[in-house]
């Protein structure tokens, strides 16, 4: 086997690089293909950096204000370096592929946090940008994006920001920014204390009525499991009635697991009364909340119209 030679004083530098050619083509068996790959070199330690133009050469930084374009040509056909104007270190341009779904760029990870593709720039620019039909297409196993929490709300900051950014903070919470500025308009979208988005159930589902089941409310509390509503959500809306009352009182409704806050949902001030309200109360982990009385009894019925998650 043929080496390919690095440093030899004794031939130009033009002969060196024409020899290398040669050699690594008989190396891979394409001799013939010499034509095809004009546009490849394997760099000396004694050349400079690459300019605009020249070869792509492996094993080195490429010193070119443009790109290395890599092109699937059909034949003549070629759709052009579009992109020379611009500033670009490698660009693969696979437009032209007889395939129906051809990738221009690709990049494989691997672990938890092994990046296919990684883009980074100062604090001025953009590290990843994607264009076309879609501009950005993510899918996963265990999420399809991934953001990453850092700084305080960009409410309480002052950087320049612009419409359409999205921030996550280091407390969790997730920003979109409605209005150009410094710091700019936000919105909060969601986060740990946030309610989450509202669901109406199709129907209202009558959860809990103690007609028929444990009977009338005259103090004391109940735990209700709200039906219809899936663990985890942050708070239920819900109509409240009291019917059959006797005497003045009221029912509170608050969540399950915490001590009685002092509020009141619904009142009464005579016997034989049916009113009713609608009212936002937040619920445990297990969807349940507790139902409070004071004052005369009552019966209680909670239908639940929707749920926070």
């Amino acid at each position: 086997m043929n080496a390919i030679p690095v440093e030899d004083d004794t031939i130009d530098a033009d002969a060196a690089k024409a020899l290398g050619r040669r050699s690594m083509l008989r190396t891979l068996g394409v001799a013939g293909a010499v034509a095809g790959v004009a546009a490849l070199e394997v760099g000396r330690s004694s050349d400079a950096d690459a300019t605009t133009g020249d070869y792509l050469r492996i094993g080195y930084s490429q010193g070119a204000q443009n790109m290395t374009y890599l092109t699937n040509q059909v034949g003549s056909s070629a759709l052009g370096n579009a992109l020379t104007s611009e500033p670009t270190l490698m660009w693969g341009d696979n437009r032209l592929s007889s395939l129906a779904n051809a990738n221009g760029i690709r990049g494989d990870g691997k672990g938890p946090n092994g990046m296919g593709l990684w883009g980074n720039s100062d604090s001025g620019g953009i590290g990843v940008h994607g264009g076309g039909g879609i501009g950005v297409q993510a899918q996963g196993s265990r999420a399809a994006l991934k953001l990453v929490p850092s700084g305080a709300a960009p409410v309480n900051r002052s950087d320049v920001h612009q419409v359409g950014e999205f921030v996550e903070d280091s407390g969790g919470n997730l920003w979109v920014c409605v209005g150009a500025g410094s710091p700019g308009s936000w919105r909060k979208l969601a986060g740990p204390a946030s309610t989450g988005a509202f669901h109406v159930l199709p129907a209202a589902i009558r959860t809990y009525d103690s007609r028929s089941s444990d009977g009338a409310l005259s103090g004391g509390s109940r735990t209700i499991t709200m039906s219809g509503v899936p663990n985890g959500s942050s708070a239920v809306t819900v109509s409240l009635t009291a019917t059959g009352t006797t005497g003045g009182g009221y029912l509170a409704l608050y969540k399950a697991g915490i001590s009685y806050p002092g509020n009141s949902n619904l009142n009464w001030s005579a016997s034989g009364t049916t009113i009713a309200v609608t009212t936002v109360c937040a619920v445990n982990f297990a969807s349940q909340l507790v139902v409070r009385g004071a004052g005369g009894s009552t019966q209680v019925i909670i239908d639940v119209i929707g749920y926070y998650a």
